[in-house]
């Protein structure tokens, strides 16, 4: 379940994440502006420009490491999909 709060100067994103296999959750990261690409990990785009084509994306991995930027990355490609469950295939 995702919730989101605007106000004028404040945007508040709160998730609630559940995994049928919390022995499988992957959190290595610890550090701010870490590579999550290798673990669990919650990431959202806004759009700040309304264009659908870029803005700042945001990530954080079941430890609480974040990361922040600009979307699109350079060289950046997708190779995950969802699923029913939510989860990414390995």
């Amino acid at each position: 379940m995702i919730r989101v709060l605007v106000h004028q100067t404040e945007i508040i994103i709160g998730a609630q994440c559940d995994d049928d296999d919390p022995a499988g959750i992957v959190s290595f990261s610890k550090a701010r502006d870490s590579d999550l690409s290798d673990e669990d990990y919650l990431e959202f785009v806004l759009d700040t420009f309304g264009d659908q084509r870029s803005g700042y994306v945001f990530a954080v991995n079941p430890g609480g490491a974040s990361s922040t930027g600009s979307w699109p990355r350079r060289a950046w490609t997708s190779t995950a999909t969802g699923t029913p469950s939510g989860r990414r295939p390995r």
